[in-house]
């Protein structure tokens, strides 16, 4: 029985150099862990920085190429003087200076920007801006592209610049069957005489009172009806044509510069001004 303490100092002094042999393994993987982890905490942090860092070099960038999209083309910081249209068969000289601004509206927010085609460039007309002693050329394209006549630098604008070859160009033979409505509908540009005496070249107002026109309640009539002042009369500028569209009270004559169409319709007072609230709308 005096043997069994031995053998079992024997066996707790194993145990223990175990525990303490498992406790260090422990220890020193415990340790690899936490360099490991501290590792991976400086490389994230270190790439946080760099993320960080090529956000704002991005942002920048971005700041920088949005400021230099908005500068404005040389060719709208001047004053125009005259306007040149043409075709191949064709020119139209543009010198009136009310035209002229509502043109040169329709170049607001143009900015340069890259070929829009991968080959070839669809031509429709050409338009020369004469301001001061500078000529600029260009060539209007599709979609509201358009390019200098050295055909390296092409713009865009927000807005619809064709509209004034739609009113003084000729019309193309696919459009000489159209009904008057069409060509009113289509018209390039408008100018009231009254209450709206200034050119307009925005479609959706011209295209706003042809549909007003169509939509109101009226009657046509056989002859003209004994009428007194107009309210507003506004000329519609199509390829080249004018129709006019004279409002009174409870009138509406239309008709065209060849005398040609002369008609006469009987409508209620409040459709004539609905046709009005279409340029009065904001």
């Amino acid at each position: 029985m005096k043997g069994i303490p031995k053998v079992l100092n024997v066996i707790m002094s194993v145990v223990v150099l175990i525990l303490l042999v498992i406790i260090f393994n422990q220890n020193r993987n415990q340790t690899t862990q936490d360099v490991k982890v501290e590792s991976l905490v400086n490389q994230n942090e270190g790439l946080l920085v760099q993320i960080e860092n090529l956000q704002k070099e991005n942002k920048e960038v971005n700041n920088q190429a949005q400021e230099l999209s908005y500068i404005r083309p040389e060719f709208l910081q001047g004053e125009w003087d005259k306007i040149i249209l043409e075709t191949y068969d064709e020119e139209v000289v543009i010198d009136s200076k009310a035209v002229i601004e509502a043109f040169r509206n329709q170049f607001g927010g143009t900015r340069q920007t890259d070929s829009p085609y991968p080959s070839g460039y669809p031509i429709e007309f050409t338009f020369h801006i004469y301001s001061g002693d500078q000529k600029y050329t260009f060539i209007s394209l599709e979609n509201d592209f358009f390019m200098n006549a050295e055909m390296d630098t092409f713009y865009r604008s927000e807005k619809d610049y064709t509209q004034l070859a739609k009113a003084f160009l000729s019309k193309p033979i696919d459009y000489l069957d159209e009904n008057l409505f069409s060509k009113l509908y289509h018209s390039g540009m408008i100018v009231g005489e009254k209450e709206f005496p200034f050119p307009v070249l925005d479609s959706f107002r011209i295209k706003g009172i042809a549909s007003s026109f169509a939509s109101i309640k009226k009657e046509e009539m056989n002859s003209q009806p004994i009428v007194e002042d107009y309210i507003e009369k506004f000329i519609f500028y199509y390829y080249g044509d004018k129709y006019y569209m004279t409002l009174y009270d409870e009138y509406i004559n239309v008709s065209d510069e060849q005398s040609t169409i002369d008609l006469w319709y009987k409508t209620p007072q409040d459709g004539n001004f609905s046709i009005l609230a279409v340029l009065s709308a904001g």
